[in-house]
């Protein structure tokens, strides 16, 4: 049976590479086994929720990493039956962050609620770190402390390494 390919070569947004465009391929390949080839630096992490379970959901889909790959793109990945890296790939995990714009000057009152704001915002990213990790640690059987170190360190890694983690 032939492969349907097609590719994630950028940032995973709502704007282009996203849960819309991976569903429209999922169901062009009816039924066909699926090769993912994905170089992205990440992007939304809802998105990459909805295409690993898009991706779960189809069934036979391979990941292949050709590049560099952090962040929503390693994540989305798990939903494939398979992953694979090319030897010159490189992997990164992270934690999640938040866009934080503050201009101008603030009263007291606004600095409260900013402060307010911010707060939640972290409450917001720590959530979403937990299921990152968790969902990390399922795959590599690792400790979600393990993994939530990693995270912490923010570097890139070769695939030999993401592949020693189990990832």
């Amino acid at each position: 049976m032939d492969e349907f390919v097609f590719s994630i070569p950028g940032r995973i947004d709502q704007y282009w590479y996203n849960k819309g465009y991976v569903k429209y391929f999922l169901d062009k390949a009816q039924g066909k086994p699926v090769r993912l080839k994905v170089t992205s630096y990440g992007g939304d992490v809802g998105e990459a929720v909805a295409i690993s379970n898009l991706l779960a959901t189809h069934g036979n889909v391979t990941v292949e990493f050709i590049g560099f790959n952090a962040s929503a793109a390693t994540w989305m990945a798990f939903g494939a039956k398979s992953v694979e890296a090319h030897e010159d790939s490189m992997w990164l995990a992270h934690k999640c962050m938040t866009g934080i714009n503050i201009y101008g000057a603030l009263n007291a009152d606004q600095i409260d609620a900013k402060i307010k704001e911010l707060e939640n915002a972290k409450k917001s990213n720590e959530a979403i770190d937990l299921m990152i990790a968790k969902k990390y640690a399922d795959r590599c059987k690792k400790t979600v402390k393990d993994v939530m170190g990693l995270m912490t360190e923010s570097r890139w890694m070769p695939a030999s390494e993401a592949l020693e983690w189990g990832f």
